[in-house]
């Protein structure tokens, strides 16, 4: 069962070669320009967290990968977990 969570409403001034670039992203994934924002906005913060993390499009969406390698987080987790 999935989590319900409360949206917050954030406006952000965007440069209008930027805001194209945004609605043509949104346009090709098939998403609202507010979802992909929203998207980009959330990597943006874990991003800055945590820096050896980047995300990349991969067949179950967005995945966490460490930072110039071909290891996804979440197999990286695994093999911590199972030593």
């Amino acid at each position: 069962m999935a989590t319900m969570t409360k949206d917050a409403i954030v406006l952000v001034r965007l440069t209008t070669r930027d805001r194209f670039s945004l609605d043509a992203d949104a346009r090709m994934k098939g998403i609202p320009s507010g979802t992909a924002a929203a998207v980009y906005i959330a990597e943006g913060v874990r991003r800055r967290r945590f820096p050896a993390i980047e995300f990349r499009d991969g067949q179950p969406g967005r995945v966490a990968y460490l930072v110039g390698s071909r290891w996804p987080v979440w197999m990286i987790v695994e093999l911590v977990s199972d030593q």
